[in-house]
């Protein structure tokens, strides 16, 4: 049932780059990104969603997850993208050199096509103590094309993104309060 509220929740969803919702479990993070992707109909989009877990903490370990998720091995699409990256995980890279090629087989992707991309972090307080991986996410936002939008489902409140982040990337932080679902 779409709600006047949730219908707006969606609105400032669909003018922001970057969604942060933030709360216990149970209050419906997963739900709001369902209803919202559900009701996304007419655009031209795919969702690559990663849920953290504890192993992920490990620099290598997200890294390789993330790569995974943002070029899926079932798609004849990133087969190179894929090759070029293996380096990475050959030890040939060290992981910033990683998070830029992410980056720049992303825009190759996305200068091809017209797809809006949506990263959803699912569990992100599982991996948000680490500050190399916060350091990851806030590098991907200022350098992954425009049509590449964030999810980040959290419970627990690590500042991942700058002030001038907020306000040059539209970043929509989402509360428990703004999730209460009666």
């Amino acid at each position: 049932l779409l709600t006047e509220r949730l219908e707006k929740l969606h609105a400032a969803m669909d003018a922001s780059r970057v969604v942060s919702v933030c709360a216990p479990a149970g209050y419906g993070k997963t739900t709001l990104a369902v209803s919202y992707f559900n009701r996304r109909t007419t655009m031209p989009w795919r969702i690559c969603w990663y849920r953290t877990n504890q192993e992920d903490r490990n620099l290598s370990v997200f890294i390789a997850h993330l790569t995974e998720t943002l070029f899926p091995p079932d798609t004849a699409l990133f087969v190179e993208s894929r090759q070029v990256l293996q380096e990475y995980a050959d030890g040939k890279l060290l992981p910033q050199q990683a998070v830029a090629m992410i980056c720049q087989e992303m825009w190759f992707h996305h200068n091809r096509s017209a797809t809006r991309t949506f990263i959803v972090l699912d569990d992100f307080q599982n991996v948000s103590q680490t500050l190399e991986i916060r350091h990851i996410v806030s590098f991907l936002l200022d350098n992954l094309p425009p049509c590449c939008r964030f999810l980040i489902l959290n419970r627990t409140n690590y500042q991942v993104f700058s002030e001038k982040q907020r306000l040059e990337q539209a970043v929509l932080e989402v509360g428990s309060e703004d999730l209460s679902f009666s």
